[in-house]
């Protein structure tokens, strides 16, 4: 099978000399869901800001659907299918969860081109897949003001997958959610499994179980295992780098 996202011997070096990716390789399959996981400093958000093009690599390259996209600016690396949620929800507090997602959906025109303009049936069709997804269709005139931080978090991976992107990179998705709401989380990822790629930050090691998914780990900045969550807790070494207790709890 053609990778969707290939990552080779990835190098990111930071003023003063600090290399947070020493030589980093990684693929990510079409419709596959793959976690990070690290400790602290680990280099796995430098990892997602290399690959939306926030931080430009110092050494090797960056390939999504058969194009070099290395060096190529943000927006651009966005419209060719690459969405990211961050940790903190980055939606407007001042209009409602409808208008967000429409914002989302018509990311192209703009703040009020999207809110006054046409809205086209299939743009249209994208919002309203996403608002179900969400579980706010019920919530759609409310403002985003008035959302709990979980509801928020659901806002904005329902913005993200509104976008059409066809990789998704989630850093944290379930952080500040309840129990239950993290399991709707892996629930989704799951149901989505096939449909679109997903490559996600995460440390809450019961999250991590539900996705039933393939794990990279990395440690200083290099890629250290990569296998089941089950093979890397059996791993001595991991085990050593991890301090055991993260990879169980």
């Amino acid at each position: 099978m053609q990778t969707l996202l290939r990552v080779e011997r990835l190098e990111v070096t930071y003023e003063g000399g600090f290399r947070a990716l020493d030589g980093v390789s990684l693929e990510v399959f079409p419709g596959e869901v793959r976690v990070l996981l690290g400790p602290n400093g680990a280099g796995k958000t430098t990892l997602l800001d290399a690959i939306t093009g926030r931080v430009r690599p110092s050494q090797g390259a960056i390939w999504f659907r058969g194009k070099e996209i290395t060096r190529w600016p943000e927006h651009t690396i966005a419209d060719q299918g690459i969405a990211r949620k961050f940790q903190t929800p980055g939606v407007l507090e001042g209009l409602t969860v409808e208008e967000n997602l429409r914002l989302a959906v018509q990311r192209r025109k703009g703040l009020l081109a999207s809110l006054r303009g046409a809205f086209p049936p299939q743009e249209r069709a994208l919002l309203e897949e996403a608002l179900a997804l969400s579980g706010l269709a019920a919530k759609r005139d409310q403002r985003v003001s008035a959302l709990s931080h979980g509801e928020r978090q659901w806002l904005e991976l329902a913005m993200v997958l509104a976008t059409g992107a066809e990789l998704v990179l989630l850093d944290e998705p379930t952080a500040g959610m309840t129990r239950s709401e993290t399991e709707a989380v892996a629930r989704l990822l799951r149901d989505l499994r096939g449909q679109r790629a997903f490559l996600v930050v995460e440390h809450d090691m019961a999250f991590v179980e539900e996705l039933e998914a393939p794990v990279t780990l990395l440690h200083q900045g290099r890629v250290l295992r990569e296998g089941s969550l089950e093979e890397l807790r059996a791993d001595p070494e991991v085990r050593a780098v991890y301090l055991g207790g993260g990879l169980h709890a």
